[in-house]
């Protein structure tokens, strides 16, 4: 494990930091090229993904599900830095608190469609434009890229690459709001292993992998985002399906109350 042992981040490795937080929480890359005409459809690649991950349950039927807390680590190793972090789902509301040593409290959530954080560095702000509209993506769905068309334009196979040893099919989500993401789904397993995007000049890349099954549903236990200065590194401990969540979990901060 890290220590508190770690540097302070300058204000313009902060920004870029939190570039990189954003875009790692949508959850959210690649090579090679292969005939079009050889690759199956985008929305069938995307489908086969969403039945992977344990969408379905065994009868062919939609799996209820109600609400999600999930807990692990945040890993900033060039800092050397460990920091808590804990998220809860109940859509269409999410928060989630990373406890950062020698910084602070993150705090980050969606509520009755306002999108907000809270940083040390930035002060309580309510997310607009594709910030807000990731986040919100995000807090409606249980699975990535699930009800997809309802937040993206249009996806589109692009070939193939691999990650790893791994044969991939390429597709590029084009969302309503936002920058383009393309996303490399496993050829066997249909599973999504990587994903990358241009976010503020940055090209960020996030490797997906270690997934496990936690009552019937698989998700990635390790995420490693890599783009500009910094890497980081969330790693999954625990995750719980259909628990008791307070709804005054998702209360708006009084912060982010005085900005409305």
């Amino acid at each position: 494990m890290f220590h508190s042992q770690h540097r302070r981040l300058s204000r313009p490795a902060h920004r870029c930091f939190w570039s990189v937080v954003l875009v790692a929480a949508l959850v959210i890359s690649w090579m090679g090229i292969a005939g079009a005409q050889d690759s199956p459809k985008a929305e069938d690649v995307i489908a086969k993904y969403i039945k992977a991950v344990g969408k379905y349950t065994k009868d062919g039927k939609p799996a209820k599900l109600t609400s999600r807390v999930t807990k692990g680590m945040l890993v900033l190793p060039d800092f050397m830095i460990e920091a808590p972090m804990e998220s809860y789902l109940v859509p269409p509301n999410t928060y989630t608190n990373i406890q950062i040593e020698g910084f602070g409290d993150v705090e980050r959530g969606v509520k009755d469609g306002v999108a907000w954080e809270i940083n040390p560095m930035t002060g309580p702000r309510i997310l607009e434009g594709a910030e807000k509209a990731g986040a919100i993506r995000d807090a409606t769905r249980f699975i990535q890229f699930e009800n997809w068309k309802k937040s993206f334009t249009k996806a589109e196979t692009k070939g193939e690459g691999t990650v790893g040893d791994a044969a991939c099919h390429k597709v590029v989500m084009t969302p309503k709001e936002g920058p383009e993401v393309t996303c490399y789904f496993d050829k066997k397993s249909g599973l999504l292993l990587k994903t990358e995007m241009e976010v503020e000049g940055f090209d960020i890349e996030t490797t997906i992998s270690d997934y496990k099954e936690t009552d019937g549903i698989k998700l990635p236990s390790k995420v490693v985002t890599e783009g500009g200065e910094i890497a980081m590194e969330y790693v999954i401990e625990s995750v719980k399906y259909n628990v008791d969540v307070p709804k005054d979990k998702f209360d708006l901060p009084d912060e982010i109350k005085d900005l409305q």
